[in-house]
């Protein structure tokens, strides 16, 4: 009788993380002392704080869907913002506008501490000290954005193979320590 019910809870657990997959973007933690990284799904739709760094005035927020980012801004001080979807890249700068598409030649920028090299589905961005790496992938049919600040069985976006790695699925309240609406914005 045991077996069975090992085998129920086991079947139960199966379909409890298939389930957890659909609902949104999964992400990774990696961590050095652990065989395996940690990983978490974030439900899509909401408007996600990435990163901020008030000493320089740098802020990264983004809008999730099912696979990954649709769209993702970048503010470094007040006259920088750099805003990526899967089709374009815009760049802003004062009062002057550049845009970019994925794919195009590749193309560099760079003036008043503000660095961007883009390279097919890649594009590498120094804004002051914040340096991150977004690539853009397909998934069914479906072009996304995923932002690597770091460069070094989840899809791993920060690097263009988008290997699949196997990890530990906990829920993202427990890495976030709290829940989604704390780091979500009201604008990109």
């Amino acid at each position: 009788m045991s077996l069975v019910l090992f085998s129920l809870s086991l079947s139960l657990s199966l379909s409890l993380s298939l389930s957890l997959s659909v609902v949104g973007a999964r992400f990774l933690i990696s961590d050095n002392s652990q065989p395996k990284p940690l990983c978490y799904d974030l439900p899509p739709n909401p408007k996600l704080r990435l990163l901020k760094d008030p000493p320089s005035d740098f802020s990264m927020n983004g809008k999730l869907t099912l696979t990954g980012f649709k769209r993702i801004i970048i503010h470094y001080g007040t006259k920088h913002q750099l805003n990526l979807s899967s089709v374009y890249i815009q760049y802003t700068y004062d009062l002057n506008t550049e845009i970019f598409a994925w794919g195009q030649t590749s193309t560099k920028h760079g003036a008043d501490s503000v660095s961007l090299i883009l390279s097919d589905n890649e594009l590498d961005v120094t804004m002051g000290t914040v340096r991150v790496v977004f690539y853009r992938h397909k998934k069914d049919g479906e072009w996304f954005l995923w932002p690597a600040v770091q460069q070094s069985s989840a899809n791993d976006y920060r690097r263009s193979s988008a290997p699949a790695l196997g990890c530990w699925l906990v829920p993202y309240q427990i890495i976030l320590g709290g829940n989604i609406s704390n780091f979500t914005v009201s604008r990109l």
